[in-house]
């Protein structure tokens, strides 16, 4: 019993001296690489075959407008997991079905989305702003100054 326990106890920290720790190096590289990790996939819209069969045909979210690109009518929209799917969270860029749509909607806002599937291709059907991000405010002119002639 006394030849065991240091066998284990050496076998035990031969075992772990073999872990390796991950490293982020501090480096801008580094960092760079590491933030790439932790960013939510990216989705483009166009849905290959087995993504296609894996989602609903309809599907709601709610999410941030990151971007609008109002003359190719795609909005980017990062989202929570949403309920009811196995969708993680993500960014999402899809088109909409109508450029009114887009009417109303800034970056930043909370929106809830609809998602369709049209011929292989999910695009936005519902879009409905739920918080605006804050505009800044203009200074309120002074009592003092007085009207332009």
């Amino acid at each position: 019993m006394r030849t065991i326990v240091p066998l284990f106890i050496l076998l035990a920290g031969f075992c772990l001296s073999a872990c390796e720790k991950q490293v982020v190096r501090r480096t801008p590289e580094g960092m760079a690489a590491h933030r790439r990790q932790l960013a939510p996939p990216e989705h483009d819209g166009a849905l290959d075959g087995a993504t296609l069969s894996a989602i609903p045909a309809r599907a709601k979210g709610v999410g941030h407008v990151t971007a609008i690109d109002r003359v190719a009518r795609t909005i980017t929209i990062d989202h929570d997991p949403s309920p009811g799917s196995d969708w993680p969270a993500m960014r999402l860029t899809l088109p909409v079905a109508s450029p009114h749509l887009l009417e109303g909607v800034a970056a930043g806002a909370l929106v809830e989305f609809h998602i369709e599937r049209r011929a292989g291709v999910a695009e936005i059907a519902v879009l409905k702003p739920l918080s605006m991000a804050r505009p800044a405010r203009r200074p309120e002119p002074s009592a003092k100054s007085s009207p332009a002639p």
